[in-house]
């Protein structure tokens, strides 16, 4: 489950219609008696609402986390580390065409809990500070010249998951 939070001096957007989700799977390595490393490959989708235009908006990631991993204890750990992401898909439900509106890359601050049980089954909690934002520079014609106008908007994500170890 994701929970969205835009952020940015252009974030004209809010969160849509409940929470996204995202799916994937990731590698855990212990290196050491309390420290490891996961890497994982996951989809995201989030939805928001233009409050310019009142326009649905659902965009889709593959997100990449590399996190460093503390076990306070044999089955709870506390995880930071970077999480690059690939814009997959945008659809707006408006019908505008926007297609070079977002990215096509992003990057986020990682922090985050877990907790596994003995029998495999993993539940945990992260957040995901955007550091970059997603919006693609747009050209705008001034004054006979043609510039690009940068726009600041930033998402922010709230993540609980639930898992199975294999």
């Amino acid at each position: 489950m994701n929970a969205v939070n835009f952020e940015g001096d252009d974030a004209n957007v809010t969160e849509g219609d409940g929470p996204g989700f995202i799916a994937g799977f990731f590698y855990d390595n212990i290196f050491f008696d309390r420290i490891g490393v996961e890497i994982g490959f996951m989809y995201s989708r989030i939805g928001a609402i233009d409050n310019f235009d009142t326009s649905d908006i659902s965009i889709g990631y593959l997100n990449v986390p590399i996190v460093v991993k503390y076990y306070i204890h044999s089955s709870f750990n506390i995880h930071a580390g970077l999480q690059f992401s690939i814009l997959t898909d945008d659809t707006f439900k408006s019908g505008t065409d926007r297609s070079k509106l977002f990215k096509i890359g992003k990057t986020s601050a990682v922090f985050g809990a877990e907790y596994k049980t003995n029998f495999g089954l993993v539940a945990g909690v992260r957040y995901n500070l955007g550091l970059n934002s997603i919006i693609a520079p747009q050209s705008h014609s001034a004054f006979g010249r043609d510039e690009d106008v940068e726009f600041d908007v930033k998402y922010h994500t709230l993540q609980a998951s639930i898992g199975y170890l294999f």
